[in-house]
């Protein structure tokens, strides 16, 4: 299993970059790392806990010139030099990035021998509107770490430091920018009060200040070392990007939807589970198993996320195989 490393470059966003390491941490895929490059070095991060797959960078020197940085794209470069993976994926602090979404993304650029995979749109939410979009998006693209480095990232204009790449991956033919092959999994997001978002680079790319913009208005500094958000909080973000491709599944390849979505529900109450009860190894290899075949059981619901016959997945009973607690469907008792 190849790795991905997951980039977060920030400036005074510390709500934000707290829900990057929930959703990190929420993503489906096993082999990654979180890089967190922070550039406030007045006011340093620090994990609150032990976690090899999370590093932090405090830096605000670019490393080549030795002055302070002076766009995106410098300190973007910098970031990727602490990735060790084999794939790179942006993870822009103030967006929204599904559980399936890493997974998603390895598993579209191992089948399709290019250098990178995207999806066809992407969400992007406002706080009165969440709509499929077309858009480079470059936080919805995974790339292989090599080309990343190969190419590099522009450093003329902040707001255009992704360009360097996805132009030529494009043009090479190793990106697709229409492939339909996906399931939703990232936000571009304005949906966020401006006490947390700060200055939104995005929307002011023209400006010759963008960058100096952001550092002004952006203020919202740690209070304390870092740890995630809580799972209330991370479940209420993504509950309406839940209920939006619920209400239409029906636009979407049912497959890739029983693989990501409906199988991602299950595992988070799963997840829920094994961290409560502290499980063995022989007992996750059980619950993996059980997990494959109640998922495609027709008695499985989403609402209220549990099987309809036998209420399995809220009594518990994740570790047990056979006798007493087995299925009354019978879908999981060999």
């Amino acid at each position: 299993m190849k790795k991905v490393s997951f980039v977060c470059t920030s400036y005074r966003r510390y709500y934000c970059v707290r829900r990057i390491l929930s959703q990190f941490y929420a993503q489906t895929y096993l082999n990654k790392e979180l890089i967190i490059f922070n550039t406030d070095k007045e006011n340093p991060y620090e994990l609150a806990f032990q976690d090899p797959a999370v590093i932090i960078i405090n830096n605000d020197i670019d490393y080549l010139t030795g002055n302070p940085y002076e766009n995106r794209g410098q300190i973007c470069r910098d970031a990727v030099t602490h990735a060790t993976g084999d794939y790179f994926m942006l993870a822009d602090d103030d967006d929204i990035y599904l559980p399936w979404h890493l997974e998603q993304a390895v598993d579209g650029i191992e089948a399709n021998g290019k250098d990178a995979w995207k999806p066809e749109m992407s969400f992007f939410a406002t706080q009165d509107k969440l709509e499929l979009v077309m858009n480079t998006m470059e936080a919805s693209v995974i790339v292989k770490m090599d080309r990343i480095r190969e190419i590099g990232f522009r450093v003329d204009k902040t707001g255009f430091e992704g360009l360097s790449w996805y132009t030529k991956l494009r043009d090479e033919n190793n990106l697709d920018e229409h492939n339909k092959d996906y399931l939703p999994s990232y936000c571009f997001n304005w949906g966020d009060p401006s006490e947390v978002a700060g200055h939104k680079q995005s929307g002011d790319i023209d400006n010759p200040d963008n960058f100096e913009n952001h550092k002004k208005a952006s203020g919202d500094v740690p209070t304390e070392a870092l740890k995630p958000i809580t799972l209330k909080e991370l479940q209420d973000e993504y509950n309406k990007y839940y209920r939006y491709i619920n209400i239409n599944a029906f636009k979407f390849n049912e497959n890739y939807y029983k693989k990501y979505f409906k199988m991602n529900k299950v595992k988070e109450i799963l997840l829920s589970y094994m961290t409560a009860m502290n499980p063995t190894e022989e007992q996750k290899e059980v619950a993996e198993k059980r997990l494959e075949i109640c998922v495609s059981c027709e008695h499985w619901v989403q609402n209220p996320e549990r099987c309809s016959l036998c209420g399995c997945l809220t009594r518990g009973k994740i570790f047990s195989p056979r006798g007493a607690d087995a299925c009354p469907a019978q879908k999981w008792t060999e």
